[in-house]
């Protein structure tokens, strides 16, 4: 069995650039009560959006022997849940899509049998890198 994990969590990184731009907004001005309220939207608006996020995946599981690969999601920060499929049920693609970003790149995406996405990736985005996500297709095209 192969574990496959982002390297970063960009989530984290996001609060921290968040308060950092706070802090550094509270510093240069003289009127606390606006910085108050400045912070408590913007930190609001931030955990409403983790609410209401799609579901990322955290982590890809491949058992070659087993011919099946487990899917890792998390919602919320916290919920956990794992889906597994059988090689010969899903098909995946890495080519070039507009990604999350508009702009078009490469992306990583798995489908089930009736053509339905399961998930898409997009390499350098959310933590996961080029070879990580090569080294996975690779190994579920081969089987």
């Amino acid at each position: 069995m192969i574990t496959y994990r982002p390297k970063t969590i960009n989530i984290f990184w996001n609060m921290i650039l968040v308060i950092m731009s706070i802090l550094i907004i509270l510093f240069l001005s003289n009127n606390t009560v606006k910085i108050g309220l400045m912070i408590f939207v913007v930190m609001s608006f931030y955990v409403i959006s983790l609410f209401f996020s799609k579901k990322r995946i955290i982590s890809i599981k491949i058992h070659e022997k087993e011919k099946r690969v487990m899917l890792l999601y998390t919602k919320f920060l916290m919920i956990r849940k794992e889906e597994i499929y059988l090689f010969n049920n899903i098909r995946c693609t890495y080519k070039n899509e507009v990604g999350p970003r508009g702009i078009k790149q490469k992306q990583f995406r798995i489908y089930d049998m009736d053509n339905i996405l399961i998930t898409k990736i997009t390499p350098n985005y959310m933590g996961w890198s080029d070879n990580d996500i090569e080294e996975i297709y690779d190994k579920l095209k081969q089987s």
